[in-house]
């Protein structure tokens, strides 16, 4: 060994050395006080960067001034209150035993390495962050192998360089509410390997990398977004356990940068006008349960950020043609922006994963192209009731309009009555076992003169025919009708 690695070995060991001579056990004392009184801990004087600080005593230990530090702060049957000044620890564990919380009203806790609530198996750990306080650390474990819960509000930030686990082992459980306030992390694992749930009411949620709702086989994660803003790189919804994406308001801002994928237990709930930013994500569907995406119906996706490299969309519909049932307990999706804003977008269609079985199409009620931007179909079905389509936008193949309402009569399903469907309805007279697209408008399974009347009765809905004309198809249509019956 040289001279230089054996330097520096000697002074690892004897830094070492001096660290574990230096370093003791102090417990909390007084049912409460001061961090920093000397006479409240055990032995006496306040915990030092190498000790550890035990509050078991069902006591309250608050922090008021800067430059408070330990090495692992243990909360078991005890609290700790900050309300100015600063903490800084390498862990927090609360809920070591029985029930252990904090309180942060004001000031800062750094902390090192992580933040664990519930650390042990049927314990419990809470945290209170308000006002303008800050917390930083690694990671969090809103649940580690016990129970825990975290409350947020008021513009208090929440900032981990690494991982934030709500139910992270399994029997464990986890709740975040978030109320106001910043939270950003690389990941975001609600219901890792246990039970787990985040409530966010306002404020902002950052994820740089994946955003996971139900993680491991076996977990449960949800996941209530009913108001404020979150984005992330991946939003996967159900990755391997049952996750749930709730989307409880309108005005909730959701923003995914790279993919939105929902696993074969994911679930979507969203209320009428909610939305998704994808920019230029990709969106995958592996779901074969129909009623677990039914929020599908009241969610537009808009894409935008990339005119020259596609955004895949998976197409999850059982095509079944010019019907707008096609819209209804189908995977149809409320609405389709290609192009956000100022920025022009690039969608294709894609079928990857048999979700129904069949021929698979996509039914979309509101479908909008803007200027640049470009829908490239890739040889599948797309049906729309609306269509927008800017100067300038580009759509590869053919789109068919389906009504998402039918107007009884309406058998060809272009969104007018006219003379078109009468051609249908006379040729299919008298058949037995029809359906609405056959000339069947009133649903008993046989086109007949009862069915012409109700076309008769629509006929005026229609923007074509001038009225003269109207009365002079009925009057023909009745003169056959009447010959073939």
């Amino acid at each position: 060994m040289s001279k230089t690695a054996l330097g520096f070995v000697t002074c690892a060991l004897l830094l070492a050395v001096t660290a574990a001579g230096f370093s003791a056990d102090k417990t909390f004392t007084g049912a409460s006080g001061d961090w920093s009184t000397a006479g409240s801990w055990n032995p006496s004087g306040s915990p030092q960067v190498f000790d550890s600080a035990f509050v078991n005593n069902a006591g309250t230990v608050t922090v008021s001034t800067t430059g408070q530090v330990c090495n692992t702060l243990w909360l078991a049957n005890g609290s700790l209150s900050v309300t100015t000044g600063a903490l800084n620890a390498n862990d927090l564990l609360a809920g070591v035993s029985g029930t252990g919380s904090v309180t942060h009203s004001g000031g800062t806790v750094a902390l090192n390495s992580s933040l664990s609530l519930g650390t042990a198996a049927t314990f419990t750990g809470q945290y209170a962050l308000s006002n303008a306080s800050v917390l930083q650390s690694v990671d969090e474990y809103v649940g580690d192998f016990g129970i825990g819960s975290f409350t947020q509000s008021g513009t208090a930030s929440n900032t981990l360089s690494g991982w934030m686990y709500m139910g992270k082992s399994a029997g464990s459980s986890g709740t975040y509410t978030m109320n106001a306030g910043t939270l950003s992390a690389v990941n975001n694992l609600i219901g890792y390997g246990g039970t787990g749930a985040m409530t966010q009411a306002a404020g902002t949620t950052t994820v740089t990398d994946q955003f996971q709702i139900g993680s491991l086989t076996g977990s449960i994660g949800t996941y209530n977004l009913n108001g404020g803003s979150v984005s992330a790189y991946d939003l996967l919804v159900g990755s391997a356990g049952t996750g749930t994406l709730s989307i409880g308001s309108a005005a909730a801002s959701a923003t995914v940068s790279h993919m939105l994928s929902f696993g074969k237990n994911g679930k979507l709930q969203a209320v009428a006008g909610s939305s998704i930013h994808l920019g230029n994500s990709s969106v995958q569907n592996a779901s074969t349960t129909v009623a677990n995406l039914n929020g599908l119906q009241n969610l537009t996706m808009y894409f935008g950020g990339n005119a020259t490299l596609p955004s895949m969309l998976e197409v999850a519909c059982t095509d079944i043609g010019s019907s707008n049932t096609g819209y209804t307990g189908n995977f149809s999706l409320g609405g389709l922006n290609v192009g956000d804003g100022a920025f022009t977008g690039y969608v294709k269609l894609v079928d990857d994963v048999a979700n129904q079985g069949g021929s698979e199409a996509l039914y979309v009620k509101n479908l909008v192209v803007t200027a640049g931007s470009t829908l490239d179909l890739n040889g599948i079905k797309l049906y729309y009731d609306t269509l927008t389509v800017a100067t300038g936008a580009t759509i590869n193949g053919t789109a068919t309009h389906v009504g998402a309402t039918l107007i009884p009569g309406d058998f060809n399903g272009d969104g007018i009555v006219n003379f078109r469907d009468y051609i249908i309805l006379e040729g299919n007279f008298g058949e037995t076992n029809a359906t609405f697209s056959m000339g069947d408008a009133n649903g008993d399974t046989v086109v007949t003169f009862k069915d012409y009347i109700i076309l008769e009765a629509n006929f005026n809905k229609s923007s074509v025919p001038e009225p003269t004309t109207i009365g002079l198809l009925i009057a023909g249509g009745l003169a056959l009708l009447r010959r073939k019956a």
